[in-house]
């Protein structure tokens, strides 16, 4: 019996280790991972309009607060003209070109579709373009949502903090 639980012993030490590895492994990618909060500031570049952006790793896309759209053409492509607002309640009319329409069923599980666009952000310290679908967001606290497209790879979300990137920019 003691030469069995050696072996078991020596079994478990050897599991410890691999597992010791893979843990070290893993911190250190989270190491070279920007760290957000729950809640972020953003400002969209063009034109510029700081924003709180709620980061949740549930949803899978951008989504920005857009009301009254209209589709115009314009040199034969299809853009969308639409009113959001600020942190002010302050409105801000937009045209962007649409880049797709997607189907998008809501945590309510109602489906629809929606326009994407393209806008150019700042989070942190970072310039990004990116892909972002609008929607009437007035009955939610946030006009802007960052979804798991943005987060995949590069950040690591503590949902305990806000606004660890920053304060309004």
């Amino acid at each position: 019996q003691p030469r069995d639980s050696g072996v078991l012993q020596n079994l478990q030490l050897g599991q410890s280790r691999a597992l010791s590895k893979k843990q070290l492994k893993i911190k250190r990618k989270i190491r070279d991972k920007i760290l957000l909060g729950r809640v972020e500031w953003i400002k969209l570049s063009s034109p510029y309009i700081p924003l709180r952006a709620r980061v949740d790793t549930g949803a899978q896309t951008y989504s920005f607060h857009a009301v009254e759209g209209q589709e115009k053409e314009i040199s034969g492509e299809k853009y969308v003209e639409f009113t959001t607002l600020d942190e002010t309640a302050r409105k801000h009319r937009l045209v962007k070109k649409v880049v797709e329409e997607t189907r998008v069923r809501s945590t309510s599980g109602k489906s629809e579709t929606r326009y994407v666009v393209e806008m150019d952000l700042v989070l942190g310290k970072r310039n990004l373009k990116v892909k972002v679908n609008l929607n009437d967001r007035k009955k939610l606290r946030h006009r802007f949502l960052i979804g798991r497209n943005l987060l995949l790879g590069e950040y690591v979300v503590d949902v305990s903090q806000s606004r660890v990137l920053g304060n309004k920019p």
